[in-house]
């Protein structure tokens, strides 16, 4: 009989600047034998990585399969503060630095074993993006994987609102949104609550609204990747995917609908990571 692979969890950091820090652990089997590092950004929520138990089981999972797991809260959130939320052209830094941080421990761990494991982002909704901002930056990952990430973002946020709060509160944000660089000018910045956090309108409409995972994965054919979204997802629909990466045009991007599934992918994780597993065993 086959003994299960266990695995340590080692905490770490990764400075940021002179005042903030990011805060993870890296889940680090007794047998490397993938060679496969998974870099998990978790979706945009106040908690972190502990928002939900998807991120902990999926470390176990893996790590018990022979995988080293990331698991990090992004600046902002978690135990990551202090500190403003990150989005993803400023997280993609941080991402970068998180990957850095777990090479530098997959080597001291296994000093005779490899010397450059792959890097595999997985990007959870607005993680997503962050993952691919890495990529236009330069760093180089073995594949990407995408649970829930909308192919626009602000195509996703005016729905989320809109299923929430209605469509007058929808018309009410979008003014004020364009409107708050009169009480920033003032330096009262306009605030809305999202996710837990306090934000800016005008980091919404420059941050949020502008991430638009489609533009960045149409620009990267060698680069393998997988998408992976729910029937019953609140914040996306399915021709989201075929008006934005049409397969014809983008068969790089191998894509798995999942019935009956939310956005947060919680009860469906067994399936979730059966797909991701059959994705990285076709990743050489």
């Amino acid at each position: 009989m086959k003994t299960e692979i266990q695995a340590k969890v080692r905490a770490f950091k990764v400075e940021i600047g002179n005042k903030y820090r990011i805060l993870g652990e890296i889940w680090l089997p007794s047998e490397f034998l993938t060679e496969k590092c998974l870099i998990w950004v978790h979706w945009m929520d106040s908690r972190g990585y502990r928002s939900l138990n998807l991120y902990k089981n999926a470390a176990r999972f893996f790590s018990s399969r022979g995988y080293v797991v990331v698991l990090y809260d992004q600046l902002g959130a978690g135990r990551s503060r202090p500190g403003r939320f990150a989005f993803p052209r400023r997280s993609s830094l941080h991402f970068i630095k998180v990957a850095e941080r777990a090479v530098k421990i997959v080597r001291e761990e296994y000093p005779n074993k490899v010397i450059n494991p792959h890097i595999i982002g997985i990007g959870h909704s607005l993680g997503g993006v962050t993952i691919m901002e890495a990529v236009k930056r330069g760093f180089q990952l073995k594949a990407a994987i995408f649970l829930s990430t909308p192919p626009s973002h602000g195509r996703a946020t005016r729905r989320g609102i809109i299923r929430e709060h209605g469509y007058l509160k929808y018309l009410v944000f979008k003014i004020l949104a364009y409107l708050d660089f009169i009480p920033a000018v003032l330096g009262k910045p306009l605030t809305y609550k999202l996710f837990g956090f306090r934000l800016y309108y005008h980091e919404i409409v420059k941050e949020l609204l502008q991430s638009h995972a489609a533009r960045l994965m149409k620009k990267y054919p060698n680069l393998p990747m997988l998408a992976i979204f729910g029937e019953n997802d609140e914040y996306i629909e399915e021709e989201d995917f075929s008006q934005e990466l049409p397969h014809e045009r983008y068969p790089w991007i191998k894509r798995v609908f999942i019935p009956q599934a939310t956005h947060d992918m919680v009860t469906h994780q067994e399936i979730v990571f059966k797909h991701i597993v059959d994705f990285l065993n076709s990743v050489n």
